[in-house]
């Protein structure tokens, strides 16, 4: 048998227990650092009364290195008698500000890695000043809409007023009547009484909802919205 075969047996047993993983270099590379979540709140925003509900906004919140978060709107500070439809999630509503002043909310997110960040809104309620005398728009001829029980759905139907005009009174009337019924913002009505035709608008929908006094009658109403300048 020639003499370098031993040799060459040797050497491919060397490498065969190289290869087969139990001798390891050392992992060189630096511990990875999770980066925590950003939270957005939204932008700042002026209301002027009666508007006096608006929807706060998370969505614009990221986590560069999660899959999901976790979130929680509170009550910084403002007068008394706001509060919040619900705390856990990205779309919360801020309702009853119906004192004049500023609303300061803020957005906690947290990631899967239970890092979290923060950041606040503030929404400034004011009661407009007018000018000149008051004025009126009115949109003939609507439909109710019966899928959730009775209601108007107007979309953007402050669009067509002049630029910083100050929406005062939303009024109904209906079943051909000569008479206008006034409608209360859903803030606005204590619960004590007959409930009055009342509405609400969605900042996001950018639509007026009205819910009628008298649900049995089926009619085509007229929607008579009172602004000045």
């Amino acid at each position: 048998m020639p003499f370098f075969l031993p040799v060459l047996i040797l050497l491919a047993t060397a490498c065969k227990k190289s290869n087969s993983g139990h001798i390891r270099a050392p992992d060189t590379r630096p511990p990875r650092v999770l980066k925590g979540p950003v939270a957005h709140a939204g932008t700042d925003t002026t209301l002027y009364l009666p508007f006096s509900t608006h929807g706060l906004d998370g969505t614009r919140s990221s986590d560069s290195d999660g899959t999901w978060l976790r979130y929680h709107w509170r009550i910084v500070s403002g007068p008394a008698g706001a509060y919040l439809n619900t705390t856990g999630l990205a779309h919360v509503g801020a309702r009853r500000m119906l004192v004049p002043g500023n609303y300061e909310f803020e957005l906690t997110v947290t990631d899967e890695h239970d890092l979290s960040s923060s950041d606040r809104v503030v929404i400034s309620v004011r009661e407009p000043v007018c000018t000149g005398a008051l004025q009126e728009r009115i949109i003939p001829n609507q439909v109710w809409d019966l899928s959730w029980g009775m209601q108007l759905n107007l979309y953007n139907p402050f669009g067509g007023l002049p630029h910083g005009s100050y929406v005062r009174n939303v009024y109904l009337r209906r079943g051909g009547s000569t008479s206008w019924q006034r409608v209360l913002h859903v803030d606005a009505f204590d619960g004590n009484g007959a409930t009055p035709p009342l509405w609400e608008y969605g900042n996001y929908s950018r639509t007026l909802y009205i819910y009628p006094d008298n649900y049995q009658a089926i009619d085509t109403p007229d929607v008579k919205i009172e602004y000045c300048n």
